[in-house]
């Protein structure tokens, strides 16, 4: 007696890159791929092979298909021509901010930002030096407010306290 199994239907059956389960994927259900070739003999000497060929069959024909039920594609990498890594680093310097070259230029902003530092240009809002935290100190402890030394600093009064938190330094009550 030969022991038959429905491989689509044990809950197993994904396209790749799918998030389903349970649910036969629109390639089942398009029709694409036939109940009969679904099933094989359990205790067959090629149930394995069969197995094998028929998730492959079942990709192909998730592949063929433009549904989004089958895996989104990746967008291609392009790389930026040496003009626009020119460009790139002109708008920055124009006053541009990363997010508007990535918008610009099609990319991400970590892309923006990488070319950025392989052409030396110093990126705004970097974190503060120690010479500039010393100085936060010092004009702190001298009866300036948080928001004097920011002021004095270009930065803002929450910045000036998180330097300072982290270097220990008391906040004086109000």
């Amino acid at each position: 007696m030969t022991v038959l199994v429905d491989v689509v239907d044990q809950h197993q059956h994904r396209c790749p890159g799918a998030r389903h389960r349970r649910n036969k994927s629109a390639c089942h259900q398009a029709g694409q791929i036939s109940g009969f070739s679904s099933y094989v003999g359990l205790f067959s000497s090629h149930a394995n092979e069969l197995r094998k060929a028929h998730r492959s069959l079942r990709r192909v024909a998730c592949h063929d298909q433009d549904t989004p039920t089958c895996g989104a594609r990746r967008k291609a990498q392009r790389r930026l021509s040496d003009e626009q890594v020119h460009r790139i680093a002109e708008g920055y310097t124009a006053g541009k901010t990363v997010y508007e070259l990535a918008v610009e230029f099609s990319c991400h902003r970590a892309t923006v930002s990488a070319v950025l530092k392989r052409r030396g240009v110093a990126l705004r809002l970097q974190p503060a030096t120690k010479v500039e935290v010393e100085r936060m100190i010092a004009l702190y402890q001298s009866g300036l407010s948080l928001a004097a030394v920011g002021k004095n600093l270009g930065i803002n009064a929450s910045t000036v306290l998180k330097y300072l938190r982290a270097n220990g330094v008391p906040k004086r009550s109000a």
